[in-house]
């Protein structure tokens, strides 16, 4: 059975080409709904809008410099752990 991915222009959706029903949130469980809200929400309120600090600061960097990793992401990852 293959299992195929589709972009839904908000998140992947997952189904199977051997014809099952196709992923979807709702057919989640309660908890992983919850977290999946959560994750929605945090990624609207603070990681889009930290994208485009994060394209100005690369371009601003030269050399080897332009790999070095944004500060403020160490505290994002810290700040999506305590809420979820």
């Amino acid at each position: 059975m293959q299992t195929c991915y589709r972009w839904t222009g908000f998140l992947f959706v997952c189904f199977s080409l051997a014809g099952s029903l196709p992923l979807s949130v709702n057919s989640l469980s309660p908890r992983v709904q919850e977290i999946y809200r959560k994750v929605v929400k945090f990624i609207e309120e603070h990681v889009r809008p930290f994208e485009l600090e994060v394209l100005e600061w690369q371009r601003t960097l030269t050399g080897k410099d332009r790999w070095t990793i944004h500060p403020k992401l160490d505290e994002l990852k810290v700040r999506i752990l305590n809420e979820l």
